[in-house]
């Protein structure tokens, strides 16, 4: 495939803006050397890509591979029965996406170059899956201290405060199991103080003519809050608490938490007994767990997870393998049960 100037720029961009173990984790798969700063692994993917020893596709492929395990607020959701049923007919759904403008949208590769607003960049689809990703180009501005000044100017002094301009891929991605009438919408990472119910929203609307979010359901993470604090509760836990918020029915609420994060909140009779007493009394609002590897697979070290109750959220708070962060997802659905 061939890409333009400003579309190669934005491959190598997106691709040192990986974190150093994705980064090493492809210079490995092709034998290159892993240490060093980013601008030295900069320098030797152009060095590579004007030898043409490596290519712009191979970049592109290993990014749509990466991107959606990056950082990300989850919501999960359940379908109505009614809704799910014309779904599975390809000759349905291929004319509905027609009908609505969005038959070269099927299978088609996330786009390079980015949208100013939401939109639909890619969908897939088999009669037991249908996966929607929208993208849109996100500006975020990062404070730079180390390059502030001050001048006098005209007898007053002056404060210049310097920032770093970065623009990332946003990717939404709703994938629906066409099967179990299950489905999860994925929000990557917003910046600081991003509204993902928003996201949520926008992508809603987006999709309103053809596909209705209204139909779904969102599942009740309190649930898995207090669920994971029982399973916890017998030795034997499936994530290890670190912090838990509950709220009662009167309208307070009370919090739990371990000096670190290696530690659980729980251990000390005291606690504990507060803690049982307090889910009794009320219901999930908080939950700050790592997820435990185990010897019969699922992930393969600890993995930082927090529950948002109230707001039907999972947010996993560092990028993760694909492998890892669906059985995660299927553990807390579990739990909601």
């Amino acid at each position: 495939m061939r890409y333009s100037d400003e579309e190669k720029k934005k491959i190598v961009d997106d691709f040192i803006g990986l974190s150093n173990n994705q980064i090493k984790g492809f210079l490995r798969q092709r034998e290159l050397p892993v240490t060093g700063t980013k601008e030295i692994f900069r320098a030797l993917l152009q060095e590579q890509l004007e030898r043409e020893q490596l290519s712009y596709t191979e970049l592109v492929a290993y990014l749509d591979q990466i991107s959606p395990w990056g950082k990300q607020h989850v919501f999960l959701l359940k379908g109505f029965p009614q809704l799910v049923k014309p779904f599975r007919d390809r000759a349905w759904v291929e004319d509905r996406l027609k009908e609505h403008g969005l038959r070269d949208r099927l299978n088609a590769p996330l786009r390079l170059i980015l949208p100013e607003q939401l939109t639909v960049s890619e969908i897939s689809y088999r009669p037991e899956l249908l996966r929607v990703i929208a993208i849109a180009r996100r500006d975020e501005w990062s404070r730079e201290h180390d390059y502030d000044r001050y001048e006098v100017i005209e007898g007053r002094q002056v404060e210049f405060r310097a920032y770093s301009h970065h623009v990332d891929r946003g990717l939404i991605i709703f994938e629906w199991d066409l099967i179990h009438n299950t489905a999860a919408l994925r929000v990557s990472q917003l910046p600081s103080g991003g509204d993902y119910e928003e996201e949520f929203s926008a992508f809603a609307r987006l999709t309103s003519k053809w596909l209705s979010l209204h139909m779904f359901e969102k599942l009740d993470i309190r649930r898995a809050i207090r669920s994971l604090h029982e399973l916890a509760e017998t030795g034997e836990p499936e994530a290890r608490p670190q912090a838990i918020d509950y709220r009662t029915f009167g309208g307070r609420v009370f919090s739990g938490r371990s000096a670190t994060s290696e530690t659980s909140v729980l251990g000390e009779v005291v606690i504990d007994s507060a803690m049982k007493n307090l889910r009794d009394l009320g219901t999930g609002q908080l939950g700050n767990f790592y997820w435990l590897p185990t010897a019969c697979g699922g992930v393969h070290k600890e993995l930082h997870v927090f529950l948002n109750g109230p707001a039907h959220r999972i947010n996993f708070t560092t990028a993760n393998d694909e492998k890892s962060l669906r059985h995660v997802l299927d553990r807390i659905r579990a739990h909601c049960s």
